[in-house]
C-alpha cells in the first residue's frame, strides 16, 4: 500500500535554511486493489485479509518494500502561494524526488 505525510514538515539546516517538505512512501511491488463485492464478503469473514497476507508473504520470502520520495518547497517558492501547508496544492506542482529505500 502507498503511503504520504498527512502534514507538511519543515526541514532546517544547521545554517538555519528550511524547506517545507512532504513525505511520500511507494510500494516497490505495487499493490491490488479488492471488488467492492469481495471487500464487503471478507469484511464479515477474515476481516484481518490484508495483515494475513502480509505474514504469508513475509513467511515465504516475499519481503515488502518502499521507496521514500520527498516533495520539497523553498521559501522562494511559498511566497506565490495562499497556503503553503494545503497538501492538494503543494503536491500538485512540485515533482518527487527520490529520498532512498
Amino acid at each position: 500500500m502507498h503511503g504520504y505525510s498527512g502534514h507538511t514538515f519543515k526541514l532546517v539546516n544547521k545554517d538555519g535554511k528550511f524547506v517545507y517538505t512532504q513525505w511520500h512512501f511507494r510500494a516497490d511491488k505495487g499493490f491490488k486493489t479488492l471488488t467492492t463485492a469481495k471487500a464487503g464478503e471478507l469484511s464479515g469473514t477474515n476481516p484481518d485479509y490484508g495483515i494475513q497476507t502480509l505474514f504469508e508473504d513475509i513467511e515465504k520470502g516475499n519481503f515488502p518494500s518502499w521507496t521514500v520520495y520527498i516533495v520539497r518547497l523553498s521559501l522562494s517558492q511559498r511566497s506565490g502561494m495562499a497556503n503553503a501547508y494545503d497538501i492538494l496544492l503543494f503536491r500538485s506542482f512540485l515533482p518527487l524526488a527520490t529520498g532512498g529505500q
